[in-house]
């Protein structure tokens, strides 16, 4: 779960839960059909929520699936190899990793949503999280080796902080990214 290449993989992958959704729907005006009858405030959180879920849910998904192929295939779980785990710590460890996983999934769901909806480009969803990764992560390697808080790739594996601090990141990350992306949403019906 924490390896380089699979949270390089999770931007680009959640984007396809549904990132360029709420763009379209704004730009078809079918939105103007569902905001009517739910509310404003109900449709903004409804479609921050749906974002936040799904994008969660793939990453989470894709995990439960791996996890699933290892233990068939290799008869034991990857990190039993030494046999010094404990079950009950194994357990735990892995639940929290699922959570920082789907949460990390989330983030990037509702990043790739807010530039769908703030560049009114539907296919800018699946880009703009993968560069954002890149660029973040280039940017901690090559000017701040010490400062690994700035680098998505160490919010979403707790290789230099504990998991507490990874959660706490990627949920603070998510709520205000989901914000700035229902203000994004909100400016758009009000000029519609």
């Amino acid at each position: 779960m924490n390896s380089v290449n699979m949270l390089l993989f999770v931007p680009i992958a959640v984007a396809f839960a549904g990132g360029e959704n709420t763009e379209a729907e704004l730009h078809s005006r079918f939105f103007l059909f569902s905001y009517i009858r739910s509310g404003r405030k109900q449709y903004l959180v409804g479609k921050a929520a749906g974002l936040l879920v799904s994008g969660g849910l793939t990453a989470f998904l894709a995990m439960v699936f791996l996890l699933v192929i290892c233990i068939l295939r290799f008869g034991q779980y990857p990190s039993l190899i030494d046999g010094n785990y404990e079950m009950a710590v194994l357990v735990g460890r892995t639940a929290v990793s699922f959570l920082r996983l789907f949460l990390n999934g989330a983030f990037w769901a509702l990043i790739g949503g807010t530039s769908a909806v703030i560049t009114k480009n539907r296919y800018m969803s699946y880009a703009v999280p993968f560069i954002l990764y890149y660029v973040l992560t280039v940017f901690q390697e090559r000017y701040y080796q010490k400062a690994f808080f700035l680098s998505p790739r160490y919010w979403a594996a707790s290789i230099y902080y504990n998991d507490i601090f990874c959660i706490a990141i990627l949920a603070v990350g998510s709520f205000l990214t989901a914000l700035i992306f229902m203000c994004a949403i909100e400016r758009r019906l009000r000029y519609a």
